[in-house]
């Protein structure tokens, strides 16, 4: 990567002061860097015990919340 777009690179990943002053809020970060596709735009095939299955059949958890969140 050349050396110009690192440095525009680093200059995003700078936190303001303002932003570093905020607590963190890990729940708004889960939202925003999670997927933002439904699901049944990721969904190719769905096959559970011999039957078929669609985006329907899902709800969106959270393994590190430890339930739903959207």
């Amino acid at each position: 990567m050349e050396q110009g777009m690192l440095v525009a690179l680093q200059g995003k990943l700078d936190l303001s002061e303002e932003e570093k002053s905020r607590p963190f809020d890990f729940v708004e970060f889960v939202e925003r860097v999670s997927h933002q596709l439904e699901l049944g735009e990721m969904l190719v095939r769905c096959m559970f015990g011999g039957k078929e299955c669609s985006s329907r059949d899902f709800q969106p958890v959270s393994a590190i919340m430890g339930g739903r969140w959207s």
